[in-house]
């Protein structure tokens, strides 16, 4: 309710996600997923992929399916952007490369 502004007068994220982190605490595995989420986005937190990793891994192992399918994606996105500057960098050399020649 907090982290959408759901019947509040605004969003409190902060407070949402202090309720996020209260559940996964007591075990909950959507908490876990929701603090995932959190991270990814930075929504109420710093955003921080490393940490939405881990809690999304520790979730998808509870057997949390958004949370499989979230770390699926996130982690086929940071391969993605990964790829991209090494392919970049690859073509400026073959370019810099043919045109000396």
């Amino acid at each position: 309710m907090y982290s959408l502004g759901l019947g509040l007068p605004k969003k409190e994220e902060a407070m949402g996600f202090f309720y996020y982190e209260q559940a996964a605490k007591l075990g909950d595995v959507m908490g876990l997923s929701n603090m995932a989420y959190a991270y990814e986005v930075g929504q109420g937190v710093e955003r921080d992929l490393v940490k939405a990793i881990e809690l999304y891994q520790r979730a998808a192992d509870a057997g949390e399916e958004n949370a499989i399918k979230s770390l699926k994606r996130l982690q086929d996105e940071l391969l993605a952007s990964e790829e991209r500057p090494a392919k970049t960098a690859t073509k400026a050399a073959a370019k810099k490369n043919s045109e000396e020649n």
